[in-house]
């Protein structure tokens, strides 16, 4: 219903069946929003490095690529932090570089392995609230998260397709067992080759991005 109330229900991806029982009662709070087929939810800070810990991480880019549909995807959305060091928390602003370069790497990865001619747009301006976020996700016909406890709800919340990276005890354990719950056969566990924060610490920056690319090849 959040998400409904952000964007109202004109941008409903489904039938208009479904617009109907989640119509607003009024007009969307934020209006001329600009929707994408996918959305990644990508996140840095801590997770790139940040953190002497295993239980959460990052995942290969090729696992997006495993589950994309590429006939047809038009847009695609990447939610991540602010590529400024002042915008973001203490602890994740001296990622916020690294951050840029990584984001990028994945523009370039998923323009060549889906298509030069699809749009690719970076949600992490001074106007990307996090409400605005989260109903990106719900209203996209494809959203991901990895290994963070930031998106896996409106990946499971989703009206389209929601994919989340298999999680364990310290990040996410619960999520498992969706996927086999009545009403959740949108809902799709992944189990990518990942990367954890602690992993990261120990890597420069270009044996990570090396990794990204490499791991789990297509």
């Amino acid at each position: 219903r959040m998400a409904v109330d952000i964007l109202g229900s004109s941008v409903f991806p489904l039938s208009s069946e479904d617009a109907v029982k989640y119509q607003s009662s009024h007009p969307p709070l934020i209006s001329n929003v600009v929707l994408d087929d996918v959305v990644i939810h990508f996140r840095c800070g801590d997770v790139l490095g940040g953190a002497n810990r295993n239980d959460f991480g990052m995942i290969a880019f090729s696992e997006y690529i495993k589950w994309i549909d590429k006939e047809s995807t038009r847009r695609i959305g990447i939610l991540t932090q602010p590529f400024e060091k002042e915008l973001n928390r203490r602890r994740d602003g001296n990622k916020a570089e690294a951050c840029r370069e990584v984001v990028y790497l994945l523009v370039d990865y998923l323009h060549s392995h889906i298509g030069e001619n699809v749009t690719i747009s970076i949600h992490n301006g001074r106007n990307e609230t996090l409400p605005l976020a989260y109903a990106r996700l719900v209203m996209a016909k494809q959203s991901f998260t990895s290994l963070s406890s930031f998106g896996i709800f409106p990946v499971i919340g989703t009206f389209g397709e929601g994919y989340f990276q298999k999680g364990n005890r310290g990040d996410n354990p619960f999520a498992t067992y969706i996927p086999d719950l009545p009403g959740f056969d949108n809902v799709h566990e992944m189990n990518a080759p990942r990367l954890g924060t602690g992993e990261i610490m120990k890597m420069s920056l270009n044996e990570t991005m090396e990794w990204f690319v490499t791991a789990g090849d297509l």
